[in-house]
């Protein structure tokens, strides 16, 4: 899937070649052939981690051929007394992601949810940081702060792609489908997503196919990049830099924020010294480092406050 143009690329192509490294989704792309452990109607789950699990009566199916990419893809398909869901936890170490994934309509609407802090009920009876409803007449996007609509026909039988960014730092998701900016909404979360959640709850009715579905981390992709964009560049203090940014990737790796921010400023104050060539990447380095600030700052919701 191409990646909408956003600000996150500093020159570097490489960095989109190692976004499906970075992905939090297991078997994302079901070429796998597998969504593992089934469970009915129950309640609290249990945790999912290491790959799909799926709740419902029915089971999803996997479909060989016509698929998104690659050559498998999964079929959600919902009646109004069924729930089928498909349910995947996420190691994800930011508030700062993108979400992206292809969806085919066969019929009707399905939803697809991130939780955090989830006590892990019924999908339908919790709070969701970001929620999509998808029909053929249009998306209802949910956030703490509201809900909204995008109408318009989204045609059934063809793959459609759906990119979510949420970006603590502007308090805002930006919502991208086929690759076109649809609209920006607030009320982004400082908590971490810790669950994906996609399919139907009882009431609803559709068949839906999915296929190459991503949750990145934004720390780790605005990482990447000035990796790649240092890596571009010629200056005396370059092995120098990308010696420190390996360190700071190595500390986040480890759960060290502190150490993290610490080698991202030494990098930061050697690139002031240097040529005005390498002006981009230290504003890219502030931004990285505000994010993580952000990402590790404890308590509630800071964003969220002013709409309660």
């Amino acid at each position: 899937m191409r990646k909408p143009p956003t600000k996150l690329v500093l020159g570097a192509g490489s960095a989109m070649a190692q976004e499906r490294a970075l992905n939090r989704v297991v078997n994302g792309d079901f070429e796998n052939g597998v969504v593992g452990l089934s469970i009915t109607a129950i309640s609290p789950f249990p945790l999912f981690s290491g790959g799909w699990a799926s709740r419902g009566r029915r089971t999803p199916d996997i479909l060989e051929g016509a698929a998104f990419q690659g050559i498998r893809s999964v079929r959600l398909a919902t009646r109004p007394q069924d729930t089928l869901q498909i349910i995947q936890d996420l190691p994800i170490n930011s508030p700062a992601f993108t979400l992206r994934l292809a969806f085919l309509i066969e019929e009707g609407s399905q939803r697809v949810r991130l939780f955090g802090g989830w006590d892990r009920g019924d999908p339908s009876e919790g709070t969701a940081l970001f929620e999509a409803r998808l029909s053929a007449t249009g998306i209802v996007f949910t956030t703490p702060a509201g809900t909204w609509l995008i109408s318009g026909d989204i045609s059934p039988y063809q793959w459609h792609t759906l990119l979510l960014i949420a970006d603590p730092r502007r308090g805002t998701h930006t919502v991208w489908l086929d690759e076109r900016s649809v609209i920006s909404l607030p009320g982004v979360s400082t908590r971490r997503p810790s669950t994906i959640v996609i399919g139907g709850d009882a009431g609803d009715s559709g068949s839906f196919r999915y296929d190459a579905i991503e949750v990145l981390s934004l720390v780790d992709l605005e990482m990447t990049t000035i990796r790649d964009s240092v890596t571009m560049l010629e200056f005396p203090a370059q092995a120098t830099v990308l010696g420190r940014l390996a360190a700071a990737g190595a500390a986040l790796d480890h759960g060290a924020p502190t150490l993290a921010l610490l080698e991202l400023n030494v990098a930061r104050n050697l690139l002031r010294s240097t040529s005005l060539t390498t002006e981009s990447v230290r504003l890219a380095i502030a931004e990285l480092i505000e994010l993580i600030e952000i990402s590790d700052s404890p308590g509630e919701d800071r964003e969220m406050a002013q709409y309660f």
